[in-house]
């Protein structure tokens, strides 16, 4: 469920860069550290940051996990796109289809 919640969310940012003729879409480093310390924060409060190892953690005891509640919660999570969050860098121009060769 979290594949497939990634997926949708990847084409919804393609169409929107389709629809708004970008070339480029990227996180800001801000929007991504805010979004990582407010993550990390959650997971204080999880069995993972209980002193406990695992195959998830990192050496330096970091987990770099998507979510750290229910798969629902991370679909719901994912479920629309907000343009305000990502930096668009235009095309130089439209992309148009090559025109059509016979042989």
């Amino acid at each position: 469920y979290m594949l497939e919640s990634q997926i949708a969310h990847i084409a919804r940012c393609m169409r929107g860069m389709a629809e708004r003729t970008e070339a480029t879409l990227e996180v800001p480093s801000t929007v991504q550290r805010r979004f990582n310390a407010a993550l990390q924060e959650h997971m204080r409060r999880t069995v993972w940051a209980s002193g406990c190892s695992s195959w998830y953690q990192t050496a330096e005891g970091h987990n770099p996990v998507n979510g750290p509640g229910f798969t629902l919660t991370y679909r719901w999570l994912t479920r629309r796109s907000d343009w305000g969050a990502y930096r668009f860098q235009p095309l130089a121009q439209p992309f148009t289809s090559p025109p059509a060769t016979t042989p």
